[in-house]
């Protein structure tokens, strides 16, 4: 307990990464908006609350209540690298649709391409290469 009869829960890793590389995974609680992620399928086992015989024992003995560890056996810096990564592919990918929709509208000035098929056009060679190249390194 820290104040107030509040609780807070201590993430290690967020000393050394950004936390939101994490949020995904390990969700939120929020008076708001409820629980997430393992907030929200292991909050009554990190608040102490996971049954009501130690509920009991805790009250009547005038222990207070404290809630459990649990230790995650994720790859900190792969799930950092891969918030890194989104952030650029998520730009790169706007960028690219803005070009496929800027030369859709006027490589044929009196029509309109669809924007998919000159996304498809551009992003199906690139998938094919990018599968091409990296089919080693996936499978080794």
């Amino acid at each position: 307990m820290v104040g107030n009869g509040y609780a807070a829960r201590t993430y290690p890793l967020t000393q050394q990464y950004d936390p939101a590389a994490f949020s995904n995974l390990i969700g939120f609680f929020s008076p708001r908006f409820g629980q997430s992620g393992l907030e929200a399928t292991y909050g009554s086992y990190l608040n102490g609350e996971r049954d009501t015989y130690s509920q009991l024992r805790n009250t009547l003995l005038g222990k207070p209540q404290v809630g459990d560890d649990l230790h995650l056996t994720i790859d900190a810096r792969l799930q950092a690298e891969a918030m890194r990564l989104l952030v650029w592919f998520n730009l790169l990918g706007a960028a690219f649709l803005v070009i496929c929709d800027t030369l859709s509208r006027t490589m044929i000035p009196p029509t309109d391409i669809p924007v998919g098929v000159l996304t498809a056009l551009g992003g199906g060679p690139f998938f094919l290469w990018l599968l091409r190249t990296k089919r080693r390194n996936l499978w080794a």
